[in-house]
């Protein structure tokens, strides 16, 4: 089993954040690792934290490896997800 990363050591505080910019922004947010492990989200993000992603990893895969971020407004027609 791989050990926790740097975000999981400081969960509460990227939940507190989170919620925070999902209130401000008026959207779902969701923040993975780089092991894909949910760190936190909101709304349909906020269940399974501390849990590997198993469906829909592309568009994360793309961030973390180009170190670019992404804004998905139209999951089902973005071909990154």
């Amino acid at each position: 089993m791989q050990s926790s990363s740097r975000l999981m050591s400081i969960q509460s505080t990227v939940l507190r954040f989170v919620q925070v910019l999902s209130r401000m922004l008026n959207l779902d947010v969701e923040v993975v690792d780089d092991n894909l492990v949910r760190i936190a989200g909101t709304g349909p993000y906020s269940s399974n934290l501390g849990r590997p992603l198993t469906t829909g990893t592309n568009a994360f895969k793309s961030v973390i490896s180009t170190r670019r971020h992404k804004v998905i407004e139209r999951s089902g027609q973005d071909p990154d997800v």
